[in-house]
């Protein structure tokens, strides 16, 4: 079971086990009007980010990082070039050499770049 699911399970027995008085915080005006706006606030940041004239700045950073050579890489996450093509190889990925992107590397793998870049995180 992974660390996720195990929070989800927890957090649904948490609720079970405390159903009467989780329910009466929904019969309480002022309880429902916080948990409302609550809702209403998080509904709106998520369906209406403000990227600025910039766009979104995690999709900026993964497509800088798409089209950086390993060798690029390879400072930014503390190996040498070496290293790092031996690390994307251990985690099943074919590399040819260092001065490979990652989009390339994704491409030869038929995978994705942000699944590249996060497994060189790891």
């Amino acid at each position: 079971m992974t660390e996720l699911g195990a929070r989800h399970r927890g957090g649904a027995l948490h609720i079970v086990a405390n159903w009467k008085t989780f329910k009466s915080y929904f019969s309480r005006k002022a309880a429902l009007a916080i948990i409302s706006r609550g809702v209403i606030v998080t509904i709106a940041a998520i369906a209406i980010p403000s990227y600025g004239k910039q766009g979104n700045p995690i999709k900026r950073i993964s497509m800088t990082l798409s089209t950086a050579s390993v060798e690029t890489l390879a400072p930014v996450i503390k190996l040498t070039p070496e290293q790092t093509v031996a690390k994307l190889e251990q985690k099943g990925m074919k590399v040819t050499d260092a001065s490979q992107t990652i989009k390339e590397i994704a491409t030869a793998n038929n995978s994705e770049e942000p699944k590249v870049i996060m497994a060189l995180f790891e």
